[in-house]
């Protein structure tokens, strides 16, 4: 039986029957003013509830709004907003329930008021999740609202970097040059490159035996400029050989965590 709209206790305790196996939803408010009471009586359910269940999508844990693992695990709660935001159970929910643009959810796990689910997204770029109203009920059979919806920038790509200026060959006859200049640009396709990362430990300059220094760093935008200390007090015979610039330890990253790919940025030659 369904009873929509407030009730009204008197001065005298009320007594409200539900036989078993059936349930009695008041779909209102239990007014009490009268300094009443009410007593069930039979073996049945009796359920009171005067607001829908208000759906809320979590958003995703993320690295500057841009997760990189697959799939995107989220977390769905129904609560009744207007009650201090107490857990409503609601039954019903399904995968297809999901509004999901940009992946495919799945793995839906959960019951009452809380789910979880994932989402795969179909490749780089906006993943955005939300469910519409009226897609579950509660025990009182009224449908849920509509959630929020959460947007997110799924990135897997990884920073490049390509050279721009190397030191070609030095001449260590002249016994008088103590540094040396590279120049690369980093790029990134996704969320972008961090450029708050570049530092001295991006890159590494060895020939195997000897490793010379990077000393400093500048930059104009996403193209720095790295600045090369020479192995021994110049550019000398003793530094001669073939050197090679590799991803250093500190490697850049973009916005959502990616980092550059080790290996081989350039070479150049001292002798």
């Amino acid at each position: 039986m369904i009873f929509s709209g407030p009730v009204t206790l008197g001065a005298t305790n009320t007594t409200l029957n539900a036989v078993a196996g059936a349930t009695l939803i008041i779909r209102g408010t239990l007014d009490a003013k009268a300094g009443g009471a009410f007593t069930k009586q039979g073996a049945g359910t009796i359920v009171i509830d005067s607001q829908a269940p208000a759906a809320f999508l979590a958003t995703p844990s993320v690295t500057n709004g841009n997760p990189t693992g697959s799939p995107i695990a989220f977390t769905l709660d129904f609560r009744n907003a207007n009650q201090a935001g107490t857990a409503d159970p609601v039954t019903g929910l399904t995968l297809s329930d999901l509004d999901v643009s940009g992946g495919t959810a799945t793995n839906l796990q959960g019951s009452g008021s809380s789910y979880t689910f994932d989402v795969t997204p179909t490749g780089n770029g906006t993943v955005i999740v939300s469910l519409p109203a009226g897609s579950v009920q509660d025990a009182a059979l009224f449908d849920n609202t509509a959630s929020n919806t959460v947007i997110v920038n799924f990135d897997t790509s990884r920073p490049t970097v390509t050279p721009v200026t190397l030191p070609g060959t030095i001449n260590t006859a002249l016994n008088q040059t103590t540094t040396a200049t590279i120049v690369v640009d980093y790029s990134d396709i996704g969320s972008g490159v961090n450029s708050a990362s570049f530092s001295t430990g991006n890159i590494t300059v060895s020939n195997g035996a000897t490793q010379a220094t990077v000393t400093g760093f500048s930059n104009s935008g996403n193209q720095v400029s790295y600045t090369i200390a020479a192995p021994a007090s110049t550019w000398g015979s003793s530094t001669q050989g073939s050197y090679t610039i590799t991803v250093g330890g500190s490697p850049v990253p973009a916005l959502a965590a990616n980092t550059v790919a080790s290996g081989t940025i350039g070479t150049f030659t001292a002798k």
